[in-house]
């Protein structure tokens, strides 16, 4: 059964759980709802990645923490394939760019001081739930019927694996202060939107040395605030990029005998973050273009990832099925394999 392993130094940042805080740290330069842009730029300058948590802990408060994300992918991505033959030779390389339309929803809520998230496609979900004591901390991945899309089965369903810096599976002991669990679980909740951003920051897997962005101020054509990020160095970017690491290979790889395209680069790497009065997220949006090269071929693609943030409207998800499979999760009535309906 796969399991959601997180580590136990990042998972103790973003819970808070080390010392009580709240959901969004207290620094200097703290983004609140009366923030100026400039110092939401200069927040962003000093740290990206605490200023996306800031944000997106605003951004729930703001909402009762009841949101829906709507993601829309749109446009064309690369993804260099081989080509084989009857004996598994290579004789092609593929690099003809894919179109990318589709669509996900997720709702973020919390109901008696317990987090969820819910994520729904068109042939797959997934589940969560965080209560806070950082021991009920749980993930399901399941597929839909291609037949009955409210038929579910799902593939995997545990429990968090808390891991140290060197790999090895931890214990954690159980927190049953109220205040801090109602904080931990918070912070759960705020981590699922920041993530769709913070992701951006890193390259390769390199959690050590995120990307630097270079940030500017922007107005939509609605007359929105937007905080626009691409990386300041853009061929140390690619060139750092298509080197890869032995944890996740090169995007030059298309298999794993040594074979590679000629190069892999990216045109365009931008997240832009729309902002509400109040300094509150209303849309994110990551456009990429890219180029890949093989023998005489040269492909281009471009893509655009719109997340869409709202207030969740209350009969959206049903809460009570949720909740449900849940518990029978912990009572043992409900694994790997099962089936149910989200809609009964």
């Amino acid at each position: 059964m796969k399991k959601r392993i997180i580590s136990l130094l990042m998972a103790l940042a973003l819970t808070g759980c080390a010392t009580g805080q709240g959901v969004t740290p207290n620094t200097g330069s703290e983004i609140t709802s009366t923030s100026s842009m400039k110092t939401v730029q200069a927040s962003f300058e000093e740290d990206p990645d605490l200023a996306v948590a800031q944000l997106s802990a605003n951004t729930l408060e703001a909402n009762q923490f009841q949101t829906s994300i709507e993601t829309v992918y749109s446009g064309s991505s690369i993804s260099p394939r081989a080509e084989v033959d009857m004996t598994g030779a290579v004789i092609d390389i593929n690099i003809t760019p894919e179109n990318s339309n589709w669509t996900s929803t997720d709702y973020i809520w919390m109901d008696e001081g317990i987090s969820y998230r819910y994520d729904d496609s068109d042939y797959s979900l997934s589940m969560d739930m965080d209560d806070g004591s950082m021991v009920r901390q749980y993930y399901m991945f399941a597929n839909k019927a291609y037949d009955d899309p409210n038929n579910i089965t799902i593939s995997s369903i545990n429990s968090a694996q808390f891991v140290d810096e060197n790999g090895n599976e931890m214990e954690i002991e159980e927190i049953t202060d109220p205040e801090i669990m109602q904080s931990n679980a918070k912070s759960t909740a705020a981590r699922y939107l920041r993530e769709i951003i913070s992701h951006s920051f890193i390259l390769n897997g390199d959690y050590q040395n995120p990307i630097e962005m270079e940030v500017t101020v922007q107005e939509t054509e609605d007359g929105e605030d937007a905080i626009v990020l691409e990386p300041k160095d853009m061929d140390a970017f690619n060139e750092k990029y298509q080197e890869g690491n032995e944890t996740y290979g090169s995007p030059l790889e298309v298999d794993g005998n040594g074979t590679k395209i000629d190069s892999f680069t990216y045109d365009l790497y931008q997240i832009i973050i729309v902002l509400n009065p109040g300094n509150t997220i209303s849309q994110i949006i990551e456009h990429y273009k890219q180029t890949a090269s093989y023998q005489d071929r040269k492909t281009s693609s471009d893509q655009m990832i719109t997340h869409t943030v709202s207030r969740m409207e209350e009969d959206a998800v049903n809460k009570d099925v949720v909740k449900s499979v849940f518990t029978m999760y912990e009572n043992g009535e409900i694994g790997e394999g099962d089936t149910f309906q989200i809609n009964e």
